[in-house]
């Protein structure tokens, strides 16, 4: 018997300066089966190599978070990075990360 993910209710915000550790460690560790020269490995370096290069994309950059219950605060479970070029109206998306214990079905709103 197959068992069913588990639904998360979530919401979108900008990121703000607050967020860029949390926003390097979640990249890094959604990435990390990237790295390497195994499996789905095909990267030698991290999405991002230091909280400086989240800080210069943090105004193009949401953050997925769980709202507060009672038994603890906001977390950010993940992020995208979209940037609009205003010429070509074209949407660069990237990274897209989400904590790998939360990597389930979200919905959003």
């Amino acid at each position: 018997m197959h068992s069913h993910p588990r639904l998360i209710a979530c919401y979108f915000r900008l990121a703000k300066e607050d967020d860029v550790k949390e926003i390097f460690e979640i990249v890094k560790s959604a990435y990390a089966l990237e790295k390497g020269l195994t499996g789905f490995a095909f990267k030698n370096e991290d999405r991002y190599t230091s909280t400086k290069s989240v800080v210069k994309d943090l105004p193009f950059i949401w953050v997925l978070r769980l709202p507060p219950n009672d038994h603890s605060s906001t977390l950010i479970v993940g992020c995208v990075k979209a940037v609009i070029d205003e010429r070509t109206q074209i949407v660069e998306i990237g990274p897209v990360a989400v904590r790998p214990e939360f990597q389930v079905i979200l919905i959003c709103y």
